[in-house]
């Protein structure tokens, strides 16, 4: 059995444990608490995977992605660079060193994102990510966030009393973890990028909410190659 977060992992992975059933838990805590559970009735033919989130690292025997969450690992593995080839400028893209490349450099710009998020699940302030279009901030020819102008517009909609200024000093204090930034934040900056940078789609068909999925459904050889996924089920047919 394969504990995972919810039925987007499921229909990631499903494919690569075709023998194994599926759980999707509801989220995190809900797979820890299972995993904990079975371990304490000697349960061991299972395999449970979360998120690493801006969370402390899962407790054995919780399995995380090899990055911040699934997303973020098959961007490590190279998914989204496959999904930016098929959707982008071949011209475009080779002006950036061609799509793997590019990639790179949208990981590097998410930083900064990432460590408003770390900031936020450290400090408990409560900023709505969720609220504000933060790719709508991302000037579409140079993919960079204006930075203060991103910590006021997520603080004009919470409670917190800091201003920007010291949201921006919190945030670009942070020591990176080697997780990386969040595979949704990294496909949003791509979402941007084949709007202009590297394509000339659409808004609507760039959208982060069309591109997720597309990672997602891209992944099966690259995923399938993945040491992650070898450690994996290699686990689970030890048994």
């Amino acid at each position: 059995m394969i504990i995972v977060e919810g039925p987007d992992d499921e229909l990631t992975l499903r494919a690569h444990f075709s023998t194994s059933a599926f759980f999707p838990a509801g989220g995190r805590v809900n797979v820890i608490r299972a995993a904990t559970t079975l371990s304490r009735w000697n349960v061991d033919n299972f395999a449970a995977i979360v998120d690493n989130d801006y969370l402390e690292k899962p407790p054995p025997p919780v399995k995380s992605y090899d990055g911040r969450d699934l997303e973020a690992m098959l961007v490590r593995i190279g998914v989204l660079a496959i999904v930016i080839e098929h959707q982008g400028s071949r011209l475009k893209l080779e002006k950036f060193g061609g799509a793997h490349a590019f990639v790179a450099r949208l990981i590097d710009e998410a930083r900064f994102l990432s460590a408003l998020r770390a900031v936020n699940a450290r400090d408990n302030l409560g900023l709505p990510f969720d609220s504000v279009d933060v790719f709508k901030k991302v000037n579409q020819k140079s993919l960079v966030f204006p930075k203060r102008e991103l910590c006021q517009a997520l603080l004009a909609k919470s409670s917190s009393d800091l201003s920007a200024d010291e949201l921006l000093e919190a945030a670009l204090a942070v020591e990176d973890d080697g997780i990386g930034p969040s595979g949704k934040d990294v496909t949003g900056l791509a979402g941007v990028a084949l709007r202009s940078a590297v394509g000339n789609i659409p808004h609507t068909a760039a959208d982060v909410k069309i591109l997720l999925p597309a990672l997602r459904s891209s992944a099966g050889l690259l995923l399938s190659a993945s040491p992650w996924l070898a450690t994996v089920s290699a686990e689970l047919s030890a048994a």
